[in-house]
C-alpha cells in the first residue's frame, strides 16, 4: 500500500494502529513513536530546522516513515472567475463560486437531520414589484440590515438581460426571513411598493413539459 500511495505527489503517508496513536499522542502530542519538537517564534527558522532534522534522521538505521508537520507552503487552490464570460451567459459570479465550492469542498444541505432534531438552514423569499433600477446589491444591503443573506438573485430576461421586476433571496435562518417579510412587505422602494413573502415551488404544468421554479405566495410572475 505504501509503495502505491507514494506515487501520489505532495502527500505523506503513515501506517499505525488507533490504540497506539492515542497513547503516543497523549504522551508527546504527536502520533508517532519518536518525535522531535523545535520551538521558535520564526516560522521560517522552524521550517529550515525541521528539514535539517528530517535529513539527519533519514540516515539513521531502523527509522522509517520520517515526516515533518509543515507550517509553511500549504497548498491552496485559487480559481479566478472570468467575469466577462460569466456576464455573456448571464451567470452571476456568486453562482460560479458556489458551484466550485460544492464541487471541491462540498456544500451544506438545506436541512440537517440528526436523530429527531430538524433544523432549517436557509429560507427562500420572493421579492416582487421591483424597480428596473434595483440591483442585487441593493437587495442584499436592504435585507442584510435584518439578518444574514445567503444569496440574492434578480430574474432577468434571457434576451435583453433586463430585470423582470422580481427576484429571490435566501436568508440564513427562518427567524430572520420572517422578520424581513414582516418589515419589508409593502415597503416603498424607488417609487414601488414591494411584495415580499415566502417563495413556494411552482406546481408543474400539465402539458408542454413546463419548467419548475419558485414564485411568490401572491405574485403573478413566473419563470
Amino acid at each position: 500500500m505504501n509503495r502505491e500511495l507514494n506515487k501520489i505527489p505532495g502527500v505523506l503517508w503513515g501506517f499505525s494502529q488507533p490504540i497506539a496513536d492515542n497513547v503516543e499522542e497523549a504522551i508527546s502530542g504527536i502520533k508517532g513513536q519518536l518525535a522531535v519538537k523545535v520551538y521558535s517564534e520564526d516560522l521560517k527558522v522552524l521550517e529550515d530546522k525541521a528539514r535539517q532534522i528530517e535529513k539527519l534522521m533519514q540516515g539513521i538505521d531502523g527509522i522509517k516513515d520520517v515526516a515533518v508537520f509543515r507550517l509553511l507552503g500549504q497548498p491552496n487552490l485559487n480559481v479566478a472567475v472570468d467575469r466577462q464570460q460569466a456576464a455573456r451567459y448571464q451567470i452571476n459570479v456568486a453562482d460560479v463560486q458556489d458551484a466550485i465550492q460544492t464541487a471541491v469542498g462540498g456544500n451544506a444541505l438545506k436541512f440537517i437531520v440528526k436523530s429527531t432534531y430538524t433544523a432549517s438552514m436557509a429560507k427562500k423569499i420572493y421579492v416582487g414589484n421591483l424597480s428596473f433600477q434595483t440591483t442585487e446589491t441593493d437587495l442584499s444591503d436592504m435585507f442584510g440590515e435584518i439578518g444574514q443573506v445567503e444569496s440574492v438573485k434578480i430574474i432577468t430576461d434571457r434576451d435583453t438581460g433586463r430585470s423582470k421586476g422580481f427576484g429571490f433571496i435566501e436568508m440564513s435562518d427562518d427567524a430572520a426571513a420572517e422578520k424581513a417579510i414582516t418589515l419589508l412587505n409593502g415597503k416603498e422602494v424607488s417609487g414601488r411598493s414591494l411584495t415580499v413573502n415566502e417563495a413556494r415551488p411552482m406546481a408543474p404544468r400539465d402539458a408542454g413539459g413546463g419548467r419548475g421554479g419558485y414564485h411568490g405566495g401572491g405574485g403573478r410572475q413566473r419563470w
